[in-house]
């Protein structure tokens, strides 16, 4: 990979600071003389990236997974594995994608047993009474704030000059 051009991003392991000192930038940021910059959103109007893109900020990327985009090269005609494509369909660059939780239900069957017939408990045994709620009925709500993958969590930096 050339790491010389213009809008490559990286993921490193190394924290801002560390990465500035291993990639030769100066200590102190300055978008028009470093090389690389976090892909925090952060300004970067004096850059290349700048000029070439004619965006003043390099793209947020923090707290996301990056998706590469339904067509890359517009002459390509090849089709996208099944299960590969973007289901939103090609997209403007850099644009986010809200989460999302793939369509589905459960559902389990239901039976309010009451003693002979609904007319108390008289020792004789149960039995379903149809008109007190048998039926499907759908289960509690269960998980977290997001579905997602195991991940690891790494930084994101975008090649700026």
């Amino acid at each position: 990979m050339d790491s010389s051009i213009i809008g490559t991003i990286i993921t490193s392991y190394l924290t801002w600071d560390e990465f500035k000192k291993a990639a030769g930038d100066p200590l102190a940021w300055d978008a028009a003389l470093s090389a690389w910059a976090p892909a925090d959103g952060r300004v970067v109007s004096n850059s290349r990236f700048n000029a070439i893109t004619q965006k003043t900020n390099v793209p947020d990327y923090r707290g996301t997974f990056l998706r590469c985009n339904n067509v890359i090269d517009i002459g390509n005609t090849a089709v996208i594995p099944a299960g590969q494509a973007d289901p939103d369909g090609t997209r403007s660059l850099n644009t986010l994608q809200n989460d999302n939780f793939a369509s589905h239900s459960h559902s389990y069957m239901a039976y309010n047993l009451v003693a002979d017939g609904g007319t108390g408990f008289s020792g004789t045994g149960f039995s379903s009474n149809s008109n007190a709620g048998n039926g499907l009925v759908n289960s509690s709500a269960v998980g977290g704030f997001e579905t997602r993958p195991k991940n690891y969590a790494v930084y994101f930096y975008i090649r700026i000059n």
